[in-house]
């Protein structure tokens, strides 16, 4: 679950595969002017600002649905141990989720349950998330 810092940020983040990621219930003001998902190392300052964006487009005000996004084709989550949202022109922090320490749901009991995916770019050629 999301960290709410600023803008009324928050939200419960799934990492579905090795390439995707949701948000359920993301809330976000809209008030930032150039907001995005942003990938750092580690929660610290200059960890955020070494960071990078994970998708192109700004977000804009988001009312508690889900929202759902790949990793850029060229990105693992080993990129990605933090997860935030961050504000580009003015490098402010909106709230984050450390991926390291986050709760990780149980694992599948049946063969049927588990998805195997060869690679990112084996997943984006073949269609959008659901």
């Amino acid at each position: 679950m999301f960290s709410s810092l600023q803008h009324k940020w928050m939200g419960t983040v799934t990492v579905v595969d090795d390439c995707t990621f949701r948000v359920d219930g993301f809330v976000y003001d809209g008030l930032g002017p150039n907001a995005f998902f942003w990938a750092s190392q580690g929660t610290s300052r200059d960890s955020l600002l070494d960071g990078f964006k994970l998708h192109d487009t700004a977000l804009g005000r988001a009312t508690g649905g889900t929202v759902t996004y790949m990793l850029p084709v060229d990105v693992t989550w080993d990129d990605v141990p933090v997860l935030s949202g961050w504000c580009i022109p003015f490098r402010a922090l909106f709230g984050l989720v450390d991926l390291r320490i986050a709760t990780t749901p149980k694992p599948p009991t049946t063969t049927a349950e588990v998805r195997v995916w060869t690679s990112c770019v084996y997943l984006a050629a073949r269609q959008p998330p659901r």
